[in-house]
């Protein structure tokens, strides 16, 4: 049956994807059901029902150029501070606990694999989930596109991932309550959240969500937004030149995210302070989500 926004209505699609993405940020900051589902959720099962419901296509123009030109752009906003020497300085035992954690996640993603077949992609989906259990939503994106696994099997393991989880996240959120952790481990992050919870009940306000604190309101200047799109567009060209001059174009976006990572660590104080390239970043990947959502 088509659709009731055709394909090659651009502006419309754009229109809608665009919504979805601001609306996803501000539930996940503003709303209890959005926070615990987080914005990348929100935007793909809004797409989701869109698409069910007949209102927009399963197939157009506009989501290949979110898949071809805002993941690429995406990607090096978000890493504009990851600076390797910083990193490596600061984490101290915290790095041997995650080389520990990583290897872990990669034998289990490789068990995972050898016990669930779901046909020739499974060795991918492994590799993408293993990724993304180590390093965040970001390497599910990259290693997704750098496996060229099918949109179909990216939205379903989306949906698997955040079922999944949810139990996981369940008993996270319950840890911190529980009295004899908090005795144990020191809970800076949460000692913060409760004094803002408490300043907001004393003024009559309504407490934030951490995503609210953590998105809160910076100083961003014009100059920064201009050096922040020009340095991610010349990534994402240069990526793609050397990709396509090496012959693996599929690996562009590893090429990025190589490239930015080496700016961001020899210029750490000039990329690590432009503000405003985390939440651009962060925008165009909710974007990138509500896409997900009509698979």
């Amino acid at each position: 049956m088509p659709s009731l926004i055709k394909a090659d209505n651009s502006w419309a699609l754009w229109a809608i994807m665009v919504s979805i993405a601001a609306f996803s940020i501000w539930a996940e900051q503003k709303t209890k059901l959005g926070s615990k589902l987080s914005g990348c959720m929100v935007a793909l099962l809004c797409m989701m029902a869109l698409s069910n419901l007949g209102i927009v296509p399963t197939e157009a123009p506009a989501y290949d150029v979110v898949w071809g030109w805002v993941v690429p752009l995406a990607i090096p906003l978000l890493l504009f501070k990851a600076d390797l020497v910083r990193i490596l300085r600061e984490t101290g035992p915290t790095l041997v606990a995650f080389v520990f954690g990583a290897l872990g996640t990669s034998l289990g993603a490789i068990v995972a694999g050898l016990l669930v077949n779901i046909g020739s992609e499974t060795w991918k989906m492994a590799g993408v989930f293993a990724s993304t259990y180590i390093g965040g939503t970001l390497n599910y994106v990259a290693v997704s596109k750098a496996l060229n696994v099918s949109s179909e099997i990216v939205s379903a393991g989306v949906a698997a991932d955040n079922l999944n989880m949810t139990l996981y996240f369940l008993i996270l959120f319950a840890i911190p309550g529980i009295a004899l952790f908090r005795k144990l481990f020191k809970t800076p992050h949460i000692e913060e959240a409760d004094r803002e919870a408490l300043k907001a009940a004393d003024s009559g306000q309504e407490a934030l969500s951490a995503a609210a604190l953590y998105w809160g309101k910076h100083e961003i200047s014009l100059l920064d937004i201009s050096v922040s799109s020009a340095l991610a567009f010349v990534v994402a060209a240069l990526g793609n030149m050397i990709a396509g001059a090496l012959g693996i174009g599929y690996l562009s976006i590893l090429i990025n995210t190589g490239l930015i990572v080496l700016i961001a660590t020899m210029f750490p104080k000039q990329v690590g302070s432009l503000a405003g390239a985390q939440e651009l970043g962060t925008f165009l990947m909710h974007i990138f989500f509500a896409v997900i959502g009509v698979a």
